[in-house]
């Protein structure tokens, strides 16, 4: 088996293994064009709303269990949001929009949520500010962004484990880790690199990035988006970890390819929120 074709065969089974963790950005509407783990188009597509000031807004379980979403027990989960909660939207089923939930803890829920319920928030063009912090995916996810000296370039730091939620994996140390350090200069909403950074600081509140110090750190992120899993093929040789981020409101959206800033099965896709300054 030639190495392209077993690289392929890994990413293809990463995609599976990552789905559930990764919640909307990963299930794409049934029945759409491409990928059901088109995660760039998921990125793009993905919107804020807001639980209206009527009743709490329950979940249900979106379109890959058979008959769902439908008001029925069979499809009810167990958790609901109140009214003024703010979610990320990726696409409506019929009378339901597909959503994902961080809570300020940094515990996700994702799944169907009636359309009735919720109502759309326009969007601002973000500060530098509502870029910095500590953000969560998940227990397995977490990114830090800081300020440098130059005031329109943010460092970026990630670590991810992949089985961390296993005992058994922890206990025969299956549990597979990742990170990443890169400059990024967010454009509107948009942010990534293409690689990471040469030189890095532990302490990014004291340097000053340079073009040099990192390839394309001038890419405009509002009009190029780098590989994602989308894009896995025989043909596509990923090598470099990269990663490219949507700022919405209070959450914050992320794509890196699988296995590349990491073991196997490590990645950063996810939904964020902002859990620490």
């Amino acid at each position: 088996m030639g190495g392209k074709t077993l690289l392929f065969l890994l990413s293809f089974l990463a995609l599976f293994s990552t789905s559930a963790r990764a919640g909307v950005l990963s299930n794409n509407p049934p029945g759409s064009a491409g990928s059901q783990y088109d995660v760039r188009t998921a990125m793009k597509n993905a919107w804020l709303v807001r639980v209206k000031p009527s009743e709490k807004a329950r979940f249900y379980e979106n379109g890959y269990r058979s008959g769902c979403p439908a008001l029925k027990p069979a499809c009810r989960k167990k958790a609901y949001l109140v009214p003024g909660d703010i979610a990320v939207a990726a696409y409506r089923m019929g009378a339901f929009t597909v959503i994902d939930f961080v809570g300020k803890n940094g515990d996700p829920t994702d799944g169907a949520v009636e359309t009735r319920l919720l109502e759309d928030i326009p969007m601002s063009e973000p500060v530098t500010q509502d870029w910095v912090g500590k953000w969560k995916d998940t227990d397995e996810q977490v990114i830090r962004i800081d300020r440098t000296r130059v005031p329109s370039v943010l460092a970026f730091q990630g670590d991810a484990t992949w089985g961390a939620g296993d005992p058994e994996r922890v206990k025969n140390g299956g549990v597979h880790t990742g990170s990443f350090a890169a400059y990024v200069k967010p454009v509107e909403t948009w942010g990534g690199f293409l690689t990471e950074a040469r030189k890095w600081d532990s302490f990014p509140e004291r340097t000053s990035p340079t073009v040099s110090d990192q390839k394309g750190l001038d890419t405009d992120w509002s009009r190029v988006f780098p590989p994602s899993l989308s894009d896995v093929s025989p043909l596509t040789d990923h090598t470099e970890c990269s990663g490219a981020f949507r700022l919405l409101g209070p959450y914050l959206l992320v794509s890196t390819p699988v296995d590349i800033c990491g073991g196997l099965n490590v990645s950063f896709i996810g939904v964020y929120r902002k859990v620490a300054r």
